[in-house]
């Protein structure tokens, strides 16, 4: 994984995507502007850093 800017362009093509923040964590995006990310569900990625987050949390 790598961090780095990205056109809109590439977001639409993207296999999956999420968004972190204070109080949301890791939270999934599955759609923008209306436009189907991936699959539509959360993907492999998302849901590995998601569960390892969780653990984090809890100690």
């Amino acid at each position: 994984m790598h961090q780095k800017d990205f056109t809109l362009a590439e977001v639409y093509g993207a296999y999956e995507a999420f968004v972190t923040g204070t109080l949301g964590g890791i939270t999934p995006v599955t759609r923008i502007d209306g436009r189907v990310i991936g699959s539509g569900k959360p993907g492999p990625v998302t849901e590995r850093i998601a569960s390892l987050y969780a653990a984090y949390l809890q100690g």
